[in-house]
């Protein structure tokens, strides 16, 4: 019963342990030198030439101007394609450190609305146990400026309108996952295969548009022209260091075996994703996606808050005790490949017939 004292003595633990990890990571985020430092490119964005949002030159001569008096004197490429910059626009007017407490509490907002929507539609247990405050690349991601959580919840939001048969407008606002194509490219093939045609052609009608509206604000080549170069305007990013299967081959000494691994995982999961009921389905397709992904960060790992919710709310006991330990998985950031094994693990419990969620 809702009344019980057990109930209440859930809901007391739940809000005690959450003040505590929440008040423990804003004490980290006040402390930790590199705060906010994922924030600049978002900030300097802001402020760049929209035609000349990915020439690094410009891009870092900017940054020198906006980011004096700040103490920080880094400001990593844009990477998304240039008509997601426009929104950012309306940090123009706020100091930097103003702009960053904007931009956090923001991305705090999306990723709590993305676990509203898992508990409201998907029955999984937010109000409870289940450490939510304790996953290291929803928590700390926010810390150091990253937007992730933005991406969890139109993942989350995007499934709903499927499950309840909104394909159009699903399939649109699935087209934003495009702000960062290379993590949800199965996304469309898992359309496809499920045979959601209105849903993929609204993905495609909206993607196109981006494309396009992209293209008027900034001529393709300059984008195109940078991305093969990320890693060197980066500090510390390498594919030794990257989340997912080719940080794991590089860390083995394999990295020529990334290629090949990655299709077959995406194989694999889409293979074994079409006896799941749909919304499972999906959540198997953006794990593999992450896992699969060319470039993949830690802080990615964010939009695992759909599958490894999925799994709490109904998968077998090692499923969801080894959901659990990734969500209390401290440091991603220093072990990478560790978690990039845990999660690879997990998709396999997750796809198997006898512990599917």
């Amino acid at each position: 019963m809702a009344g019980s004292p057990a109930r209440r003595l859930s809901l007391a633990l739940w809000a005690f342990t959450t003040l505590l990890i929440s008040g423990l990571w804003i004490y980290w985020a006040q402390h930790y030198r590199q705060t906010a430092w994922d924030f600049t490119m978002f900030y300097v964005a802001a402020h760049a030439p929209i035609d000349s949002l990915h020439d690094q030159a410009v891009f870092q001569r900017t940054a020198r101007e906006v980011l004096a008096g700040t103490a920080i004197d880094y400001a990593s490429p844009y990477v998304r394609p240039a008509v997601f910059a426009l929104p950012l626009h309306l940090l123009r007017g706020l100091p930097y450190w103003r702009a960053f407490t904007l931009w956090a509490a923001v991305q705090v907002l999306f990723l709590l609305a993305a676990l509203a929507i898992l508990a409201a539609r998907f029955r999984v247990l937010v109000l409870g146990f289940y450490p939510w405050a304790l996953f290291f690349p929803a928590a700390f991601g926010i810390i150091t400026g990253q937007d992730a959580a933005a991406l969890a919840l139109i993942l989350c939001a995007g499934l709903w309108l499927l499950e309840d048969r909104r394909d159009a407008p699903a399939g649109a606002l699935l087209a934003l996952t495009l702000y960062k194509f290379n993590l949800f490219l199965l996304i469309p093939v898992y359309l496809l295969m499920k045979r959601r045609y209105r849903a993929l052609a609204a993905y495609c009608a909206a993607g196109a548009a981006l494309a396009l509206a992209s293209a008027a604000l900034e001529p393709p080549r300059v984008y195109l022209a940078l991305l093969p170069h990320i890693e060197r305007y980066t500090i510390g990013f390498s594919p030794h260091t990257m989340f997912g299967l080719r940080g794991l081959c590089a860390a083995l000494g394999a990295g020529a075996l990334y290629p090949l691994a990655a299709l077959a995982l995406a194989a694999a999961t889409l293979y074994a994703a079409r006896r799941l009921d749909f919304h499972l389905g999906f959540g198997a397709v953006v794990a593999a996606g992450i896992l699969c992904a060319y470039h993949s960060a830690w802080y990615d790992a964010t939009v695992l808050v759909l599958p490894l919710g999925l799994s709490l709310g109904g998968g077998g006991r090692l499923l969801r005790s080894l959901a659990i330990l990734l969500l209390i998985a401290p440091l991603w950031n220093a072990a990478p490949a560790l978690l990039t094994c845990g999660l690879l693990a997990f998709l396999a419990l997750y796809l198997r017939p006898t512990a599917a969620p």
